[in-house]
């Protein structure tokens, strides 16, 4: 049992990776001073060219890196001052001021180097569950241990349940406790090929991979409520473009790197991510009718152009 006192005096470094001043980053940053546990230094990373500001938050300063969500992390992990983080995107806000406190606790407790909070609309919901099930995209599971499908698919909880954590291979990067230590030793800081394309996709679950993959233990928790404020943002056509070209592209990179060679047989995590493709190419369809645009599916078509070119690169 991790004592209060250990808690309270514990230092870490709060690690927000954004693309400018917003109105959601605000509210992200009054939540974090509102905390029972706050961070000891608060590290906002920004593209080259994007202006600081002036913030009311104490312990707050600004760094630059070249733009991409797993560049700027990685600049930030290694930047950061104290052993422990908390790596954050710029959208979310938390519901307790108890959230992080538990979060750590929890992370100490069970001798974990990454600690992620459980939020429901990580995993498919309603009618959706069948159809994710279906192509091996998301599987609904019983077991405590959420890993990836042969497709590259993950599996999550049928009925979550958080009388203790749930051992992950990968999550929703929104909110990670680390322990930079490991990070550091081990130079786990993410995997660039997964930001070649400008939208962020299966960076998150590579990076915790990486960690288990390095004999690190990552968990899921509950009672960590947060609110993802950038979950109401409505599509632009080049965000409908560039979502579903990395939804090809992007899998695939994840699955040939990350997946494939757990498999002595090849052609059965062939065969799984073929399948799986064939669903993304439906929901591509689906949100064209829905949107009434065909940028999901040039999307997808732009994803396979690159997977193919890459697939005939690596051949050579």
């Amino acid at each position: 049992m991790v004592s209060d006192e250990f808690l309270t005096s514990l230092s870490f470094s709060a690690v927000i990776r954004s693309v400018g001043h917003n109105l959601h980053l605000d509210y992200l940053l009054e939540s974090l001073r509102n905390q029972s546990l706050p961070p000891a230094e608060i590290i906002i990373v920004l593209p080259y060219g994007v202006p600081a500001w002036d913030t009311p938050v104490p312990n707050t300063r600004f760094i630059h890196s070249p733009r991409g969500m797993v560049t700027q992390r990685a600049v930030g992990i290694k930047e950061a001052r104290f052993r422990y983080l908390l790596l954050l995107d710029d959208d979310i806000v938390f519901r307790d001021v108890e959230a992080v406190k538990r979060l750590f606790s929890e992370m100490f407790r069970y001798n974990a180097v990454l600690a992620l909070p459980y939020s429901p609309e990580a995993f498919p919901q309603g009618k959706r569950r069948l159809i994710y099930a279906l192509f091996g995209m998301a599987v609904p599971t019983s077991k405590r241990y959420l890993g990836y499908t042969a497709g590259g698919g993950f599996y999550y909880p049928r009925n979550p349940s958080f009388e203790r954590p749930y051992e992950v291979e990968g999550g929703y990067g929104r909110c990670i406790a680390a322990d930079r230590d490991f990070l550091v030793k081990n130079s786990v800081f993410g995997d660039p090929d997964l930001e070649r394309i400008p939208y962020a996709l299966r960076d998150d679950g590579a990076f915790v991979l990486d960690v288990v993959r390095h004999g690190g233990k990552a968990i899921l928790v509950g009672n960590v409520p947060y609110d993802h404020l950038g979950g109401a943002r409505k599509l632009s056509p080049q965000r409908l473009l560039s979502s579903y070209e990395a939804s090809v592209f992007n899998n695939y990179v994840f699955w040939r790197k990350y997946i494939k060679g757990r498999y002595r047989m090849q052609i059965v995590p062939t065969i799984a991510f073929g399948w799986h493709l064939t669903g993304i190419s439906l929901f591509a369809m689906l949100s064209c009718l829905r949107h009434k645009s065909v940028y999901p599916l040039l999307g997808v078509v732009r994803g396979f152009s690159r997977m193919v070119l890459e697939w005939c690169g690596g051949k050579r």
